[in-house]
């Protein structure tokens, strides 16, 4: 589901914006990322992402700490795009995890949150 709906989603995900660089077999993409949890995010695109399969996603809300994921697209709707989270180097981690808590509007309970979740998804990190 995308847009609303956030007490129905297994992992808690925080609003944000947030410059991304989408690479895939297609090209490359850039976009905004309008919300994030530690399994998936949603990106607003101006411009239609057409990508099938895996893809890799680059952001940073520090320049000096970029962070790289592997990712599916799991639904597109309208200029949105949902993608869930494959895969991310043991490198940037902590860098994505900082992400998420610093967008959040209760960063505490959001980090103790996310660091239950990953511990739940060892397989992604």
């Amino acid at each position: 589901m995308l847009g609303g709906g956030y007490e129905s989603r297994r992992y808690m995900r925080c609003e944000l914006r947030l410059p991304v660089f989408i690479q895939a077999a297609g090209g490359v993409y850039q976009g905004t990322i309008v919300d994030m949890s530690v399994s998936g995010l949603q990106v607003r695109s101006a411009e239609p992402i057409e990508i099938e399969g895996e893809c890799t996603l680059r952001f940073a809300a520090d320049p000096e700490r970029p962070v790289e994921i592997k990712a599916n697209v799991v639904e597109r709707k309208s200029s949105l795009v949902r993608f869930e989270v494959i895969g991310i180097s043991s490198a940037c981690v902590e860098d994505f995890r900082d992400v998420i808590v610093n967008a959040s509007e209760d960063p505490m309970a959001c980090d103790n949150q996310i660091i239950s979740n990953m511990e739940l998804m060892p397989e992604l990190y």
